[in-house]
């Protein structure tokens, strides 16, 4: 696995401040080092560059607590004077500032009780997440990991996990975003949610922190020769793999349709104005959807559907199977327009592919609206969704009873499908960063580029799952490996996470990502409860032939 981070950076920085050691380090052969480790007979402040060259890191590397001004020169002396803060060149500067759109949402302190110096963690979540613990979704679900990491180090003595005190901000603010990473500097942030947002966020930061993006995966991430710089690790696979397993499962529903209905079936892919950026299906070309029998239609998005309900009455014939390929939330409130249209214009109800399973939808489809002897509309949905193996479905298992129990998380509710990324996002940059520091690329809080560099640390090695009963078994082996590459096998509640990033790429951007998973069926059960169903049909990522029906979900079309 490589990892890419363009120290050269650094080591200019460096330079300006210790041009001798940069000069004697930087005139000796390519393949002076392997890692970090081999770098220490020059002294504690090198670190090996992805040119396998030894270079020092900054004094901003290695956690300096400012300048020596007069209000403070620890986070545990803002504390004490102004509440929870953090010390930035001499002066205390608020975790709380609503005005700006920053609050703390009592993860951690930053007056721990072994005097330890904290290192803050950035969250930027939806301004309606920010207040009470009810509305929290993402936000409770990286709180939940953040307090599971804090507790381990507090109870179990585990000091080498960073003590973590989080910030959250209103991701959709341009204040709140340079609040965080400008003023208050910190490094490591989860988030943001929206997908149209996390672009516009990273392009602004010029890499003063590390993003962790939790639900942001569309082509648009991928780095272009223009892009500025910026560090980018998505928590969620990138879509632009996954047209081809889509393509297949696609034909998996069309014939599941056909053996419903009794007849040969139409099928339309409905794509949006603002698909390319948000669905699995959107970028399937012509020729991919021709081979599978697919009529593509291009609509803008209206309110209450109307657009896709206008451009669908001028097709013919009428498609009995339509595949979403549409924004976040477009398709929610879609599928009871199309209905009654379909039924007015011609006696039929379609049936409906979806992307992966959302909690709105469960919530909006209703029964009462098709006409007595039709198949009901929870019947008429199946969707694709990422595959879990037996491993990571415990793992979720454990993240959604944690989610559940945490009073800065769920507080007594479920979590909606798709909060486990922001969880795993969490343990993820934590356990970067105690990379980070046995690797010796930081003594205080970690700067972006160590965070990123030691990512590789958690794919390679011992399989550990992301939960608070294994926080000591990653920790153990990322201190007897030392933090290099491969010390363990990360394997979260959303899936392995390994993350790579493309060194040929000339881009500025730096994108580290996940493997594309294999794809899994979905349906709504005919049992009437309001609950997803894996049905065990699962499509290989190397496009060879999908698994059985496992025969427990009562699926349209199940054989």
């Amino acid at each position: 696995m490589k990892l890419g981070l363009g120290f050269r950076i650094v080591s200019f920085t460096a330079c300006g401040f210790v041009l001798l050691s940069c000069s004697l380090a930087l005139s000796r052969d390519d393949d002076q080092c392997s890692d970090s480790l081999d770098c220490q007979r020059f002294g504690s402040e090198f670190v090996c560059s992805t040119d396998h060259v030894c270079v020092t890191y900054t004094k901003s590397e290695r956690g300096g607590d400012g300048d020596g001004g007069d209000e403070c020169r620890t986070h545990a002396d803002c504390a004490a004077k102004v509440g929870p803060s953090l010390c930035r060149e001499g002066a205390c500067l608020p975790l709380n500032e609503r005005d700006v759109g920053c609050v703390s949402l009592d993860w951690g302190t930053t007056a721990p009780k072994d005097g330890t110096e904290v290192v803050p963690i950035g969250v930027l979540a939806p301004l309606g997440e920010l207040g009470a613990t009810s509305r929290r979704k993402f936000s409770g679900a990286v709180g939940t990991a953040i307090n599971e990491l804090n507790r381990a180090r507090e109870e179990l003595g585990e000091t080498a996990l960073p003590a973590l005190v989080a910030v959250a901000c209103d991701e959709s603010s341009d204040e709140a975003v340079a609040y965080l990473t400008e003023t208050l500097r910190v490094r490591a942030v989860i988030g943001p949610v929206s997908a149209s947002r996390a672009e516009h966020v990273v392009d602004r930061s010029g890499g003063n922190a590390v993003f962790f993006l939790p639900s942001a995966d569309g082509p648009n991430l991928l780095p272009q020769a223009s892009d500025p710089k910026s560090l980018v690790v998505g928590c969620k696979p990138n879509r632009d793999g996954i047209q081809p397993l889509f393509l297949s499962a696609i034909r998996e529903v069309t014939a599941r349709v056909e053996a419903e209905t009794g007849e040969p079936t139409e099928t339309v892919l409905a794509v949006s104005e603002d698909a390319p950026t948000a669905s699995f299906a959107a970028s399937l070309n012509d020729k991919d959807l021709a081979s599978a029998n697919v009529r593509r239609l291009e609509y803008i998005a209206g309110p209450g559907g109307r657009g896709l309900v206008g451009a669908l009455r001028s097709l013919s014939p009428a498609p009995h199977l339509l595949v979403a390929a549409s924004g976040e939330d477009d398709w929610v409130g879609n599928i009871s327009a199309v209905d009654g249209a379909s039924f007015r214009d011609n006696d039929f109800y379609p049936f409906y592919f979806l992307g992966e399973k959302r909690f709105e939808l469960l919530d909006t489809l209703s029964d009462l609206t098709t006409a007595e002897g039709y198949p009901r509309q929870y019947h008429r949905v199946l969707g694709l969704d990422y595959h879990k193996d037996e491993r990571s479905k415990l793992a979720y298992e454990d993240f959604r009873l944690a989610f559940e129990l945490d009073r800065g998380g769920g507080a007594g509710s479920e979590p909606e499908p798709g909060l486990e990324y922001a969880y795993d996002c969490a343990y993820v940059a934590a356990y970067a960063m105690t990379a980070a520091r046995e690797r010796r690329l930081s003594q205080g809080e970690p700067s972006p580029d160590a965070i990123a560099l030691s990512l590789d640390a958690l794919a390679g090695g011992r399989a550990v799952p992301v939960r608070a009963q294994s926080i000591a078994q990653a920790v153990g082996l990322l201190a007897e490996n030392r933090g290099t590459a491969g010390s363990l096998e990360l394997l979260g509640s959303s899936g392995k996470l390994d993350f790579s990033s493309d060194d040929s790429s000339e881009s500025a951007r730096r994108y580290y990502r996940r493997s594309t998973p294999d794809g899994e069926l979905y349906c709504i059960p005919k049992t009437g409860l309001k609950t997803f169903c894996d049905t065990g049909v699962v499509f290989p990522v190397d496009g060879s032939e999908p698994s059985a029906d496992n025969g427990k979900c009562d699926c349209a079309g199940a054989p």
